[in-house]
């Protein structure tokens, strides 16, 4: 047995593990659009000659942080023959998978889990979660107010024009993925049997969109993006202008949305899940790119704890600058912050408070060093619309 990347020749098989693992058909479209994203240079498998037992998929993107970007791997695709199965597969295919995107430069991993407990073990901790709202017909907001715009329908063509709204948005947010016509056409999964509506403001720019269906008197709303207040209040009238034609709506908005306090009943069915893990692929290069919250010259001490990955265990002394901070591996750990890498993941993404993680012992150091990390870490919400 052997772990390595997949052949050309044994796509087919990966697909066909796909399906059984996640139990479900592709069509001929679903096939074309996942060869279109799997190449083998992202796909690592366990392999007995030329049968696959076991396989994951890394895919690499851009993703935000402080409005900056930093590189991504998407871990994805996870799944294991069951005759295969306890054999401690996977967790090769992870370590391997750690040393390929770590030596290819990316500074951070994510994926959707299976078991939370499961990925924690190698150093992935949450840091998103998804809200879903159920309201009641009667509890959509009011249909008058002013309208400002107008809103038209879009097509998975106009790629561009949503891309645009998007990018605006996304930079808000912390884990937020950057797109491009890859990745709204092959890899948004639901936006090809969906409805997209364009919001443009009286000035003529357009600054919000809203992807959704209507299906048995239940409208879903999977995303909608708005760059700015007057944005936000048009889609969620433009939500409200479908009450003749559903009973009750679930929507999905952004994870810090004020709609809710400004619904005329806001008492509304809210669901809240556990929803991406995040992990520290490369913690020197994640704090070199990291938008730290000090003045010129101020810096940290951090002792990180990984025990999967061995570049970063140690001390990191990070000297703020307003480009890149100046980060150096010592051996000196007097003052310094002490924490594991998936706290580490938690709290600079913005999931786990400072004081939170200070308070519970997730932390461990002296006060001044703490004050400065609180002061260090940036303000957006942790925050992921994509599914992969």
């Amino acid at each position: 047995m052997e772990i390595r990347k997949i052949k050309e020749t044994e796509l087919e098989q990966s697909l066909e593990l796909n399906q059984f693992a996640f139990q479900f058909e592709m069509s001929d479209e679903d096939r074309i659009n996942m060869e279109r994203v799997m190449i083998p240079e992202n796909t690592w498998v366990a392999a007995e000659g030329n049968r696959l037992l076991s396989k994951l998929h890394i895919l690499p993107a851009n993703v935000f942080v402080g409005g900056r970007k930093m590189k991504m791997g998407g871990v994805s695709g996870v799944a294991t023959w069951p005759e295969a199965r306890r054999n401690g597969l996977v967790r090769q295919l992870l370590e391997a998978s750690l040393k390929d995107m770590y030596e290819r430069g990316h500074q951070l991993s994510f994926l959707f889990p299976f078991s939370i407990g499961f990925y924690r073990k190698f150093g992935w901790e949450l840091f998103s979660d998804s809200l879903t709202w159920h309201l009641k017909r009667e509890q959509l907001p009011e249909k008058g107010g002013i309208e400002k715009g107008s809103f038209h329908r879009a097509a998975i063509d106009d790629w561009p024009i949503l891309n645009n709204i998007y990018q605006s948005f996304a930079r808000r947010y912390n884990g937020a993925v950057e797109r491009d016509e890859n990745w709204w056409r092959y890899v948004h999964r639901k936006i090809k049997k969906a409805q997209i509506a364009v919001y443009t403001n009286s000035d003529g720019e357009e600054k919000g969109y809203i992807i959704y269906n209507v299906k048995n008197k239940m409208m879903t709303v999977h995303e909608y993006a708005a760059i700015d207040e007057e944005t936000r209040q048009q889609i969620w009238r433009f939500i409200a202008n479908h009450d003749s034609m559903i009973n009750e709506a679930d929507v999905k908005p952004p994870i810090d949305d004020p709609t809710r306090y400004f619904l005329p009943d806001p008492k509304i069915i809210e669901t809240r899940n556990s929803y991406f893990m995040a992990r520290i692929i490369d913690m020197k290069g994640f704090l070199i790119q990291y938008p730290l919250k000090l003045e010129e010259g101020n810096s940290l001490t951090l002792h990180i704890r990984d025990e999967n990955c061995d570049w970063n265990d140690g001390i990191f002394h990070v000297t703020y600058a307003p480009n890149k901070n100046e980060v150096t591996k010592t051996g000196n750990g007097e003052g310094a912050l002490s924490m594991s890498i998936r706290t580490a993941a938690a709290v600079f993404l913005g999931y786990l408070p400072v004081d939170t993680a200070f308070d519970t012992g997730k932390i461990a150091g002296n006060k001044r060093e703490f004050q400065k990390l609180k002061q260090s870490v940036v303000t957006n919400a942790p925050f992921i619309y994509d599914f992969f």
